[in-house]
C-alpha cells in the first residue's frame, strides 16, 4: 500500500537509490533533467497529467528562418496542438 510523504525534490535521487522511497510523481521534463530516469527502472504513463512545453521565440528570430523551419511553426505546431488537445 502506498504511503505518500513529502520530500524535497533535491533529496529524491538519494531517497530512491537508498530505497527509502520506491516511487515518485513528477513531470517528465523534471524526471529527465534530474537524472531520475537513470535511477528508477520503470515509468508508468497514466495520462492523468497534461505535459506542456511552450515554444517561445522572438519575432526577429522567427522572421529570419528559412522557408522550411518557418513552415514548421506555421503549419506543424498548430497541428501538434490539435492532436494533443482535440476539440
Amino acid at each position: 500500500m502506498a504511503a505518500p510523504a513529502p520530500l524535497a525534490f533535491s533529496e529524491l535521487p538519494t531517497a530512491l537509490q537508498s530505497g527509502v522511497f520506491d516511487g515518485q510523481e513528477n513531470p517528465l521534463t523534471n524526471i529527465y533533467a534530474s537524472g531520475i530516469h537513470e535511477i528508477t527502472p520503470f515509468l508508468t504513463l497514466t495520462g492523468h497529467r497534461d505535459e506542456t512545453t511552450p515554444v517561445v521565440a522572438g519575432l526577429g528570430w522567427r522572421s529570419g528562418l528559412s522557408r522550411i523551419p518557418h513552415h514548421r511553426f506555421e503549419v506543424d505546431a498548430p497541428h501538434c496542438r490539435s492532436t494533443i488537445m482535440p476539440g
